[in-house]
């Protein structure tokens, strides 16, 4: 229930990719900052990237503690748009990371995957657009099985733009995923 008082539904969305990532570092970071200074530094980080959300088809779903998560596909379905819009946006909030953070010796792991998911908003004090499903948990196992800036996504996300100019994508191979078993998996690596 929102400030009109009108219950929201939940929906199921059928084409989605989601966009999950971690801060390599931030842990011996947070250690070594004062609590003002980890929050200036992210603030600084998650700001510049919410600057750049407006050039893509994306809706920004939070951030908590170091991880930020985006989505394409909702609340407005895109067709088959989401992964590249999310693999595009990926390729430039690398970009910018790298800017801010390569003096402070921190990187940034990514990880995309493209399926369905449930979303609705949970709570009344502060509600909460909030997805849950596989492809939420999927992307954030490849953000955490990743290597240090690099974008690390499915094969399902990679069957969908691996014809695209503009995307080079090289094959990791199967590795296992922590809940998931053994996943072939990928690499972008831009264009």
């Amino acid at each position: 229930m929102l400030l009109s008082g009108c219950a929201i539904e939940p929906e199921h969305f059928h084409g989605v990719t989601i966009f999950f990532s971690v801060i390599v570092g931030f842990v011996e970071f947070v250690a070594s900052q004062t609590p003002l200074g980890v929050i200036d530094f992210l603030n600084h980080v998650f700001s510049s990237f919410d600057d750049v959300l407006p050039t893509y088809d994306v809706y920004k779903v939070e951030t908590i503690s170091d991880c930020y998560m985006v989505v394409s596909g909702l609340p407005t379905p895109n067709g088959d748009l989401h992964a590249v819009e999310i693999c595009r946006m990926s390729l430039h909030l690398l970009a910018v990371f790298r800017r801010i953070a390569d003096d402070l010796e921190m990187q940034i792991q990514i990880g995309l995957h493209s399926g369905s998911c449930a979303a609705g908003v949970v709570g009344s004090k502060r509600p909460r657009y909030c997805l849950f499903g596989d492809t939420v948990n999927t992307a954030s196992r490849l953000a955490s099985h990743g290597k240090p800036s690099r974008i690390h996504m499915s094969a399902t996300t990679c069957s969908l733009v691996v014809d695209q100019p503009d995307f080079l994508t090289v094959e990791r191979g199967v590795i296992e995923l922590k809940g998931k078993g053994k996943e072939r998996t990928f690499w972008l690596e831009g264009g």
